[in-house]
């Protein structure tokens, strides 16, 4: 059984939550760099070392969700994994580089004031990996919309760390915020025709799966 524990840090933070399995842990998502000390105290509570934090997940590159990552690999000497097609956010800082979308002054803003470290990530997540090599019996699930590379993880017990598909800061939905709405409502189909009990969010409370109030529009 794993115990999961949520880290929030503020409206301008996505969630991170550490999932551990025994002496195994692992982390999805990092938070905003701003957020960084809160990032640590709360790892630090639980016990997590340099040895037992066996990878970084990232279930996209916008700064929110990535800004630590750069940070904690090296602090906690473990490797950071991504979807190959959010990796070119992380090498060039840029939030929008890989997006249709690409608004000029929002952008401009973003990574000038608010974008992660430029890194290499240690790995790619693809759809249907395994992630049981690292503790945790989980594997990723590819679903873009909000941005071309956004994956979820879902562990074994039926557990859903989605990013930013779904959020729950006033009720559970899906997000509204996307890059291409046809492949969101396609991936909203995608994730929910699994076997999932818990549903954890970039933003936002947890939730069952039957309480969303937002169902994937038809085919």
């Amino acid at each position: 059984m794993n115990t999961i524990k949520t880290i929030k840090s503020g409206k301008l933070s996505g969630n991170a939550y550490l999932v551990q399995n025994g002496d195994s842990f692992i982390l999805i998502d990092t938070g905003a760099r701003s957020k960084r000390a809160v990032i640590e105290q709360q790892l630090e509570e639980c016990a997590c070392s340099p040895g037992n934090l066996k990878c970084i997940l990232l279930t996209h590159a916008d700064f929110d969700h990535s800004g630590n990552a750069l940070y904690l690999g090296r602090k906690y000497k473990t490797p950071v994994g991504i979807h190959k097609e959010e990796a070119v956010v992380l090498e060039s800082g840029d939030m929008f580089i890989h997006r249709k979308k690409k608004p000029k002054i929002i952008g401009f803003l973003l990574k000038t004031f608010m974008s992660p470290e430029k890194f290499k990530p240690d790995f790619y997540l693809e759809d249907n990996d395994s992630i049981d090599r690292y503790g945790i019996n989980a594997r990723v699930i590819h679903t873009p919309g909000h941005s071309p590379g956004s994956v979820c993880i879902l562990t074994s017990n039926g557990e859903c760390f989605c990013g930013d598909l779904f959020i729950n800061t006033e009720k559970p939905r899906v997000v509204k915020l996307t890059d291409d709405q046809e492949q969101m409502q396609a991936s909203v189909r995608k994730i929910l025709a699994h076997d999932i009990r818990t549903i954890f969010p970039g933003h936002g409370g947890h939730f069952m799966r039957n309480e969303l109030t937002t169902e994937p529009e038809s085919a």
